[in-house]
């Protein structure tokens, strides 16, 4: 009888302890959640934050460049032409971010949150094959025709070597940052499919 209520009393007070050690594993599983969502939050306003600094230089480069370019020997269509693609760029960059909400990765729905970033990720490879080679393109062989036809000799020259610099220069800074941001939203999923298996 004795040891049938000692029994029964270490089998009571293991019970309590699996289920504070319950309570405890589900607690710190919660923390680890809120943990995983306050990263994506915070990658997916960095992703914001970019997008808005890139829509904001393009934008105040397309004005600017309508005004300089004649100045420096370049047709008023090329100026036109490079201006209205800043604008579009502009446009294009809110268009990608304008459902991308860094406040949804806290509380909002996982599977909408990784469709909105899955969505994101597409728009942002395609960018450079579909819009940004095709305008280098066109780009470069017009700044080439309209500086050779305004510039002669040593000039020329100068104008060709700075033009490849700032190519150079342009691009290493634009592909770092296409990197870096189609890391930022692989990184977001891998998050969002590990709070998808727990």
């Amino acid at each position: 009888m004795i040891n049938n209520d000692i029994d029964s009393k270490e089998l009571r007070e293991m019970k309590e302890q699996l289920a504070l050690l319950t309570r405890q594993l589900e607690k710190e599983e919660i923390i680890s959640k809120r943990m995983i969502r306050q990263a994506m939050k915070s990658k997916a306003y960095s992703l914001r934050r970019d997008a808005i600094i890139e829509g904001v230089i393009c934008i105040i480069l397309a004005p600017l460049y309508i005004w300089l370019a004649p100045l420096l020997g370049f047709s008023i269509y090329f100026s036109i032409f490079t201006a209205l693609f800043l604008l579009f760029a502009a446009y294009y960059n809110y268009y990608m971010h304008s459902q991308f909400d860094p406040e949804n990765f806290i509380d909002g729905n996982i599977v909408e949150v990784r469709k909105k970033t899955i969505k994101l990720k597409r728009q942002y490879a395609k960018w450079l094959p579909q819009f940004g080679i095709p305008f280098i393109i066109i780009f470069l062989v017009w700044f080439v025709y309209d500086v050779t036809h305004y510039y002669q000799g040593e000039l020329l020259k100068g104008v060709l070597v700075g033009g490849a610099v700032g190519l150079i220069i342009g691009g290493i800074i634009g592909l770092r940052q296409r990197f870096k941001t189609l890391r930022k939203t692989d990184e977001i999923i891998r998050q969002i499919e590990e709070l998808e298996e727990e």
